[in-house]
């Protein structure tokens, strides 16, 4: 009897073991992520803005993908590119500023810009100047994109509003 309580408490023992290290294996999204992911984003970032306030509308565009589901990028199609550039051509970046970002899951990160789309007249010109644009930067395969964030997905800036209601 002893010994069958011995070999219990072996193989009780052995397996909380194996278990702890299976758990510690594993790792979520955030954990995997590197200095050069963030420095990657925030380049794709930059550059896409940059393009935009030099006019260089298509350019830009050819940066901007949608994610179709939680593993595909996918290219725009001519609506969808139709509607960013006459969004681009009405209220043309003048100035941009990064406002935030944040890394979330594989497929619903946060990156939004602050777009100033002309210079006010004054300090007592009073009229809004200013629009966001949300990115959802992504990684696929190894290659991060920037997609637009569709509607339907969450923010930090959403999750915020609704923990204070």
């Amino acid at each position: 009897m002893k010994k069958v309580i011995f070999f219990f408490l072996v193989f009780s023992i052995v397996g909380f073991f194996s278990a702890c290290k299976h758990q510690a294996k594993e790792k979520s999204f955030t954990d995997e992520l590197t200095q050069q992911d963030s420095l990657e984003v925030l380049h794709l970032g930059d550059s896409c803005m940059s393009l935009l306030k030099e006019r260089k509308f298509d350019e830009a565009l050819d940066m901007i993908y949608y994610l179709q589901d939680s593993a595909t990028v996918v290219s725009m199609n001519a609506e969808q590119r139709m509607i960013l550039y006459k969004l681009f051509k009405h209220h043309p970046v003048y100035e941009y500023e990064l406002d935030y970002f944040n890394f979330s899951q594989r497929d619903l990160n946060d990156m939004k810009y602050r777009i100033q789309f002309f210079k006010l007249d004054g300090p007592d010109d009073y009229r809004p100047n200013t629009i966001g644009i949300m990115f959802n930067p992504v990684k696929v395969d190894g290659i991060w994109r920037l997609t637009m964030k569709s509607a339907w997905q969450t923010s930090k800036e959403q999750k915020n509003k609704e923990s204070l209601e």
